[in-house]
């Protein structure tokens, strides 16, 4: 797999998930979400771990510039 997030895409996945995994644990809203929110905080932390995410790869798009590209190979 090739990588296709920016460091910044990723960082902002891994809080993402941060976020979801912790209203899962507190179950601050209602409890009927609470599957919902692990699959959230799985997906957004898997794709921030691995740098791929496969809707990108789907939209063949990726989010890190140009100059950068090298480095994400």
């Amino acid at each position: 797999m090739k990588k296709n997030m920016s460091d910044l895409d990723i960082m902002l996945r891994a809080l993402i998930a941060f976020a979801f995994a912790n209203l899962a644990v507190d179950r601050a809203l209602d409890g009927r979400f609470i599957a919902i929110y692990w699959i959230m905080a799985i997906a957004m932390g898997v794709t921030s771990l691995t740098g791929f995410c496969p809707f990108y790869a789907l939209l063949h798009i990726h989010s890190f510039s140009k100059k950068h590209e090298h480095r994400h190979e």
